[in-house]
Parts: structure tokens; C-alpha cells; sequence
């Protein structure tokens, strides 16, 4: 099997590459930063690299919803665009099937990154009942893990904080209830939507299942690396949901998909890989990591 991966320097993408080539597929990695614009040089940019390919994962976007505030054009412009030019060439090409990211918040659509991945969603439904191009969203909540350094999330902004030596701030009154996943977990559902064989358009929500408080992830923390000085009361950014859980049932259905991995063993795995992370991040680590998928 071979499939073409954009976004694959990002987080998610590389977990992802690490374990589709440690079950033998061969990957063509895309990187999101040599496309400084989505028009027809990224068409004629991705079109020899995904020819040949069974599928696609696509990943690349600018992510983050305080992006998406700051620059709500470029956000929507581009991710919108990078989404037509992928399925435009897997139309092309005849390409099976193309996974792409959505997010649990689409629905809601309350800032212009959800706007960017409702316009995904719809472009995925038009290409597959138009020219039966076969495509999975899979709606992800907030994911965690290895190779998170740069990620705007909670759980990463919290461990940069503590290993600065500075107390991390919880925006409000920390009682927004949010369901955290572990990367492996993720790059499990992502593998499932490649080889189910389901075909036409498919939307899945892909999380835990379980809501956690923002307090609660902080006590998570805490309970792993020691009582750790929190400040209450930060800013709260508008485009904020108070409570974003997904519904798995769906996914448990259709793909098969279930979590594996529980916070505190996915805080503990992610916490090892951050000490560890300045002089180990080759493939090797990768596959290791993506093998760890106990739920002690």
C-alpha cells in the first residue's frame, strides 16, 4: 500500500508516518510550509507525488482557532484551498479513498477555523457523490502526545509552561469541559478509515468519549509531575465552546474504533517523550510510541 500524507512533519503526521511504516506502507510525505499558497503551483505540485498512490491522509492545515481569530481570510482561504487541491488531484489520479481531518467542533462552527472544516466536510461529500471519489472526516477532539511541542493545545501549553518554570494559566473559571485523546489512538482511527474498505462519504467523531475539565487535566498533571502552582483566571477567547465531547458510537459501529489509551497513561507517555524529546526524534521512537496503546 502506498499513501500520500500532507502535513506530515506536523504532530499528528508524524505519528502517523511512524505507524503506517512500521506495518510495512510506503509513504510520500507532503510538508505544509512548501505551499505559501494554495493555488494551481500546489495542483501541479501534488500531482506527480500522489500519482501512484492508494490513498490519501490529509492533515495539513493552519491550525488553531486563535489563528483562525487573528487571520480569519488566510485561515479560511487556505485550508479550504489545500482541501480542494488534494481532492481535485485524487480525482485526477483515481485515487481510492482520502482521509481528512475535521474537527468535533465543525458543527458548532464558532470561529473561522470550524468555518474552514465545514467547507472541508462539504467539498469531501461534493467529490464523492460527483465523480464517487471515496472520503473519510474524522471529526478529532483535542489531541495530546509525543511530538506536541509547538501545538497551541492546552495539554502542550501547559507542559511548556511547567518546563520553563513558569505557572500555566487556565483561562475562565477552568470548568470547559473538552475530551482529550492520546496521538496513538488518533493515528489508530486514521489507519482503520484507510483499510475498512467503506466506501462513499463518511463523517466520524473521533475522541473518548469522556469530558474532562480544563481543572481536571490540570489535576492530572499535577497528579504525574507534582503539585504544580496553576493561575486561574486567564483570558477567554471568543470562539470557545464550554463543552466539546464526541459521540463514538458511530465510529465503534462503522470502523471499529475505540480509544485505548486513558489521560493520566497518555499525560505520563506524553510527559517521557518531552524530557526526552531534544535528543530523541527519529523514526524508531515514533514506532515505539505508536506501539504503546495499553489503557493502564
Amino acid at each position: 500500500m502506498k499513501i500520500l500524507v500532507t502535513g506530515s512533519s506536523g504532530f499528528i503526521g508524524t505519528n502517523l508516518c511512524g505507524l503506517l511504516e512500521s506495518n510495512g506502507v510506503e509513504v510520500v510525505r507532503i510538508d505544509i510550509k512548501h505551499w505559501p499558497r494554495c493555488d494551481a503551483g500546489l495542483h501541479y505540485d501534488l500531482l506527480p507525488r500522489m500519482e501512484g498512490c492508494d490513498g490519501v491522509v490529509h492533515l495539513a492545515a493552519n491550525p488553531g482557532i486563535h489563528y483562525s481569530i487573528a487571520h480569519p481570510r488566510e485561515s479560511f482561504e487556505y485550508n479550504a484551498g489545500m482541501t480542494d487541491n488534494v481532492l481535485e488531484c485524487a480525482r485526477e489520479l483515481n485515487v481510492d479513498r482520502v482521509v481528512l481531518a475535521s474537527s468535533v467542533g465543525a458543527p458548532q462552527c464558532r470561529n473561522p477555523y470550524a468555518a474552514s472544516k465545514v467547507a472541508l466536510e462539504a467539498l469531501a461529500c461534493a467529490y464523492t457523490h460527483s465523480y464517487g471519489l471515496n472520503t473519510v472526516c474524522l471529526r478529532f477532539t483535542n489531541v495530546y502526545g509525543p511530538f506536541s511541542r509547538e501545538k497551541p493545545s492546552v495539554v502542550a501549553t501547559f507542559l511548556r509552561a511547567i518546563e520553563t518554570g513558569v505557572s500555566p494559566v487556565i483561562n475562565g473559571n477552568g470548568l470547559q469541559v473538552r475530551d482529550y485523546i492520546y496521538v496513538a489512538d488518533v493515528c489508530d482511527a486514521i489507519f482503520l478509515a484507510l483499510n475498512q474498505g467503506i466506501e462513499g462519504h463518511h463523517v466520524f467523531e473521533i475522541g473518548t468519549g469522556i469530558g474532562t475539565t480544563v481543572i481536571g487535566l490540570a489535576n492530572t498533571i499535577c497528579n504525574i509531575v507534582g503539585r504544580v502552582p496553576f493561575v486561574m483566571g486567564g483570558p477567554v477567547s471568543s470562539g470557545e465552546v464550554d463543552t466539546s465531547v464526541a459521540r463514538t458510537d458511530h465510529a465503534q459501529r462503522v470502523l471499529g474504533f475505540r480509544s485505548r489509551v486513558k489521560l493520566h497513561a497518555g499525560i505520563e507517555r506524553t510527559l517521557a517523550w518531552w524530557q526526552n524529546s531534544h535528543s530523541r526524534t527519529d523514526a524508531g521512537l515514533v514506532a515505539k510510541l505508536t506501539q504503546q496503546k495499553g489503557d493502564a
